[in-house]
């Protein structure tokens, strides 16, 4: 592994973390304005979670030439991509939550509906973040391994 991916993984879980930190000990301290509950503890969790993106984007622009990191931003968001890969992936997804529903392993708590009204949240939210495992870290893992293992690596991490 190369000293950028290094790098990224170490400033990824130390931001992401120190941030998700402190809005999980001011909700368990009882420090309401940056608890979860709170729009200022809030933005706090979605800064860690968007960490890897916002980080890989940093690095990228660091560490490769002005050509390279414009392609890369271009790259993150793409229109070329068939419809079908789209759907193939939201619905893998809500497919996956179901499972469980299925088997009769757990019990759907909210209206069905939710799960649809969720989806831009969703693909938003673990959208931004895939930025930075997919861009970064499973590029470098193919070097070493296979793409299904370097994806399961990523998947695990």
């Amino acid at each position: 592994m190369n000293m950028i991916t290094k790098r990224y993984l170490i400033v990824t879980f130390l931001v992401s973390w120190l941030l998700w930190g402190i809005v999980a000990a001011a909700g368990k301290f009882g420090i309401e304005f940056i608890s979860f509950a709170s729009p200022i503890g809030k933005i706090i969790y979605v800064l860690g979670g968007i960490t890897p993106a916002l980080c890989e984007i940093y690095l990228k622009k660091l560490s490769s030439s002005k050509d390279e990191s414009k392609r890369f931003l271009k790259s993150i968001v793409n229109p070329k991509h068939s419809v079908w890969m789209y759907v193939h992936t939201i619905g893998g997804a809500m497919t996956i939550q179901f499972i469980p529903v299925l088997f009769g392993l757990t019990q759907i708590k909210q209206p069905i509906y939710m799960g649809f009204v969720l989806i831009i949240p969703m693909i938003i939210g673990g959208g931004i973040e895939e930025i930075g495992w997919r861009g970064m870290l499973q590029p470098e893992l193919e070097k070493k391994y296979p793409h299904i293992i370097a994806a399961v690596y990523v998947g695990i991490i």
